[in-house]
């Protein structure tokens, strides 16, 4: 694409697919707490129907992603449960694909990371294979700002020397990746899939550039 020298990616849910370890967190989430299962219109409580509590809880957090809301903490919040079970890295994978969409991508741009992560993202990105295609990382573990701060956008912008006008942010939250990279001045990619994927664009703030339904898809965009 004339003009654009960087591609900025999110991780989770735009190449690094979490679904697996999505189901493991809500499954010990359900295991451990009195999630109400509605029977006939009717919330019964306390039962022993792991699965079935799992399912009630990914209902929430299906409908608070809906309401562009966190998904996690709304549903937690919804059952009065305190406890945030951790999070399992050993259950990420790559989406198909991703790492020949990086490499072809990084013959023609500079690629750089924009993520909420922990300071373990590079050991990760190193273990997928796929470290060697970016060229820059902002990770908010190791700066200690995350998104949607519009200082995390910033930092990266003053770490890279990147002009705002020839980046382009891609993600998967309209609410953590698309609305503030838009008013800083990126251009942007969505790329819809899992609870990100769920949101709803209800202004004109949140309309990416581009919508994708995985990266797969990018060449299209960036390599026509």
């Amino acid at each position: 694409m004339q003009g654009i020298e960087w591609l900025f990616f999110d991780m989770g849910g735009t190449f690094v697919d979490e679904s697996a370890a999505w189901e493991d967190r809500i499954r010990r989430t359900a295991a451990a707490n009195d999630i109400p299962i509605l029977v006939e219109g009717t919330p019964t409580y306390g039962t022993n129907d792991v699965m079935r509590k799992a399912d009630r809880f990914k209902e929430e957090m299906q409908r608070a992603a809906a309401e562009n809301l966190p998904e996690y903490p709304t549903a937690l919040q919804k059952f009065g449960i305190r406890y945030k079970e951790p999070w399992n890295f050993e259950h990420e994978r790559l989406y198909e694909g991703t790492e020949e969409v990086l490499q072809r991508l990084h013959e023609r741009y500079r690629i750089g990371v924009i993520a909420n992560q922990p300071e373990n993202a590079r050991e990760r990105l190193e273990q997928f294979g796929v470290l060697k295609y970016f060229d820059h990382l902002t990770i908010s573990g190791e700066i200690g700002y995350s998104k949607p701060s519009p200082t995390i956008f910033r930092e990266t912008l003053r770490m890279t020397g990147a002009a705002v006008e020839r980046c382009f942010m891609i993600g998967d939250k309209l609410t953590n990746d698309i609305v503030p990279a838009k008013k800083l001045g990126f251009h942007t990619v969505w790329v819809k899939q899992e609870y990100g994927g769920m949101q709803n664009i209800t202004d004109d703030s949140m309309k990416p550039d581009f919508t994708v339904n995985s990266i797969t898809d990018l060449p299209e965009i960036f390599l026509r």
